[in-house]
């Protein structure tokens, strides 16, 4: 599997099919045709398939996928399935990092993903609601008038952590990142930006963590907001930021 060439949306689609045979909701032999068609060799669909369906489970496996790949899939499954199920991928890549390392192999790059992942669970394992983020409830009311329906991502904190994982706990405004000045306490902290106003949205509001939302620093949250109605956008507050500068 390491000297073939797989691009990104096979990959894609390879973890697809893990998920479904994984929920019973496709064959395995049927997954792997279809992946062949698709111009994958059949052992690396077969694997790709099974490997999801050890993170999915939460069980070491000894054959690993690439850093990105690796990435690409923990990035996938905490979307479609949320924290807990991250929980057990991470445990899972645990698991093939430490097995790889009693082999002798340094395994930096998949480490890293590691330590990412590790770092998205801790951002997210309490309940913080940031000024702009929508709380635990399946609504939520703009003044008495309007009531605003949210998706799953936004009802719980996967919005969050899906964002931060995919740009990273540093501030889009001014490119602060935490744990650079604060060491480990600070791994991971950041406030979450809605790019949408929440009073200038319709009646339905369907979040998609990596348009809608930016990972941005607490004060720059504020300042982002410090214009009301319709906050700063990111761009305006830099351009502000650099004429004061």
């Amino acid at each position: 599997m390491d000297r073939e060439r797989i691009f990104p949306d096979q990959y894609a689609r390879a973890f697809e099919f893990g998920c479904q045979v994984f929920h019973g909701e496709t064959r395995l032999k049927d997954a792997v045709q279809a992946l062949i068609r698709i111009g994958m060799k059949g052992s690396t669909a077969d694997e790709i398939i099974r490997i999801t369906g050890n993170l999915l489970e939460g069980k070491t496996y000894k054959r690993g996928l690439s850093s990105p790949a690796t990435d690409a899939a923990l990035e996938k499954i905490l979307g479609l399935y949320g924290r807990e199920a991250l929980r057990k991928a991470v445990r899972a890549l645990e698991g093939q990092v430490a097995y790889q390392q009693e082999l002798g192999a340094p395994m930096i790059a998949l480490s890293e993903v590691l330590a990412k992942y590790r770092r998205v669970l801790a951002a997210t394992s309490g309940d913080v609601i940031y000024p702009d983020e929508v709380r635990r409830s399946k609504t939520f009311r703009e003044g008495s008038t309007k009531t605003v329906t949210v998706n799953v991502y936004e009802r719980s904190s996967e919005a969050r952590a899906i964002c931060i994982a995919h740009f990273g706990a540093l501030c889009q405004v001014c490119g602060i990142k935490f744990e650079d000045t604060y060491g480990a306490i600070g791994a991971g902290f950041i406030h979450v930006h809605h790019l949408k106003d929440l009073a200038s949205i319709g009646e339905e509001y369907v979040v998609d963590p990596l348009v809608d939302l930016r990972p941005v620093c607490p004060n720059c949250h504020s300042m982002l907001h410090m214009r009301k109605p319709t906050a700063y956008s990111i761009e305006e507050l830099r351009a502000i930021m650099a004429k004061a500068t």
